[in-house]
Formats: C-alpha cells, sequence, structure tokens
C-alpha cells in the first residue's frame, strides 16, 4: 500500500506499532528480498528513528539468520526504555 494509504490507517487509530508490524509482514517487504543485515537497518529506523549500533546489528543480524522472525526484532525494540522514551513526550499519541 502506499503512502497515503498508510497516512489514512493512522488518522483512522491505527497504533504506530501495528501500522509498522503489518509493514514488515507485508508481502511487498517480503518482495524486497532484504539481507538479516538489512532488516535489522530498517526496523531501528523504522521503529527508533536511528542505524542499529554495530552490537545490535551483529546480534539481530545473527538471530534473523538463525530463523528468528523480524516480528521479534520488532517487539523486542517496542519493548525497549528507548522506545518508550522517544514517546514518552507525545501526548496524545499512540505508539
Amino acid at each position: 500500500a502506499g503512502v497515503e494509504a498508510q497516512v489514512q490507517k493512522l488518522s483512522q487509530g491505527t497504533s504506530r506499532k501495528d501500522l509498522i508490524r503489518s509493514c514488515f509482514a507485508s508481502p511487498e517487504y517480503d518482495a524486497r528480498s532484504r539481507t538479516p543485515m538489512e532488516k535489522v537497518r530498517d526496523a531501528c529506523h523504522a521503529v527508533l528513528g536511528r542505524e542499529p549500533s554495530e552490537a545490535e546489528l551483529a546480534v539481530w543480524a545473527q538471530r534473523l539468520e538463525s530463523g528468528a522472525k523480524p516480528g521479534t526484532l520488532l517487539d523486542s525494540l517496542f519493548a525497549s526504555e528507548e522506545y518508550a522514551t522517544i514517546f514518552r513526550g507525545c501526548q496524545g499519541s499512540s505508539p
């Protein structure tokens, strides 16, 4: 789905977390054939708005190569203190 469709979902109440999860689970994302390292970078950018550290990149790329699902990576990022801190100041926003 295009950007306009994603913006519409947000305006209709879809949470940012659900939108990100649906993007990573989409056939369009899967068709991009991203490497595990690229998936880690994509997830960190989508959830935290930054590049992953070298340690995060190494650990999560290895986990994905070993069969972990991208959703597990997303769940970990969403549960992080960093994510909570990012959204702590966003009143009226649902992370």
